[in-house]
């Protein structure tokens, strides 16, 4: 599946702000980004006197930079004009070495798209009160990495596996695993139920109903490993007899249920703050997020309001896929320099 375009085009953004514009100067805004307390912690992954970085092959570090250009700026702008020159650079080093041309950007991301992002951002900001939301964002979602400890968090184990799973897809390996939406799926997955929660016994039930290639004797091992929210060592005798049996022979979605409470076990010897400090960091946003969302609902119409609300989500939804295309470049040029 591929993005699909999120923001509104900016020709139709400029008309709604130009007809609403007398119910956007009511709508109370977030303080000025300059009277919010300052942290220098995002220091340690961008310094603005240094500039970006050329594209990395370290998914965490890429959106670490992101988050601490966010801090800093108040604005995606700077990091979409580095990675939109970044992409151009690599992919004239891939022609002048090959011959070919490549776009590792997903479709939509053009770079008409990418400069009436950044146009609508700028058109929106002064009014919404924008960059204290995305200082908060950056803050947010390197807290959500780092943890408070800074001893890190789930966030980097999430990363660092589809990193290798990026890998995997550009030497032809599965495509969708490697892509966006599945970053995107694991991180929710994490992040929103923030447990490893066992489904209920009718979701159980419906799972077993679908293996269909396993005999009576596996589906019922089956069923008692998904009855486990995580497996601990009292499990690891069942669990081994099970891979021995009937793992190979589940879909796709069934290794995954035994693979997730594989992992959330792993999970149970980390630290406490592991997998909460990415969860609250994770809600911290969206309670921010929610109360500007809340504003728009009562100030503006409802199409209006949910116009804006779409091009706010979209913006940072569109980071995290130039974040992957960074990772992408930069796996490449890898590539090429070994050449």
């Amino acid at each position: 599946m591929k993005l699909v375009q999120k923001s509104l085009t900016l020709w139709n953004l400029a008309i709604y702000a130009f007809y609403i514009a007398p119910l956007l100067l009511l709508l109370p805004t977030f303080a000025s980004a300059q009277d919010a307390p300052r942290s220098t912690a995002y220091l340690r992954f961008f310094d603005p006197n240094e500039g970006f970085k050329p594209a990395q092959t370290n998914l965490t570090n890429i959106f670490l930079q992101i988050a601490g250009s966010m801090e800093y700026y108040g604005s995606p702008e700077p990091y979409i004009e580095h990675i939109q020159a970044e992409h151009g650079r690599v992919s004239e080093k891939f022609r002048s070495k090959t011959g070919k041309t490549r776009n590792s950007l997903p479709d939509h991301l053009t770079d008409e798209y990418l400069n009436q992002l950044v146009t609508n951002w700028n058109l929106l900001s002064p009014k919404l009160g924008l960059d204290v939301l995305a200082k908060e964002a950056g803050r947010c979602t390197r807290q959500g990495i780092q943890g408070e400890q800074n001893t890190g968090t789930v966030a980097i184990e999430i990363l660092n596996r589809h990193q290798e799973l990026v890998f995997e897809a550009m030497k032809g390996g599965n495509s969708v695993e490697g892509g966006f939406e599945h970053l995107q799926l694991k991180l929710q997955s994490a992040l929103v139920s923030g447990s490893g929660s066992a489904v209920s016994r009718k979701d159980v039930a419906a799972l077993v109903e679908q293996e269909n290639a396993l005999n009576a004797a596996e589906r019922k091992q089956y069923e008692v490993l998904l009855s486990y929210a995580q497996f601990t060592r009292e499990h690891f005798g069942q669990l081994e007899q099970f891979y021995k049996t009937g793992f190979d022979k589940l879909t796709e979605e069934g290794k995954e249920e035994i693979s997730r409470r594989a992992w959330n076990g792993t999970q149970s010897q980390k630290p406490d703050n592991f997998l909460l400090d990415a969860v609250t960091s994770y809600r911290q946003y969206q309670t921010l997020q929610t109360e500007l969302f809340n504003k728009l609902d009562a100030a503006l119409p409802e199409e209006a309001s949910a116009k804006f609300k779409r091009v706010i989500s979209g913006i940072f939804m569109d980071l995290g896929a130039l974040a992957q295309s960074e990772l992408e470049i930069g796996i490449l040029e890898s590539a090429i320099n070994m050449k």
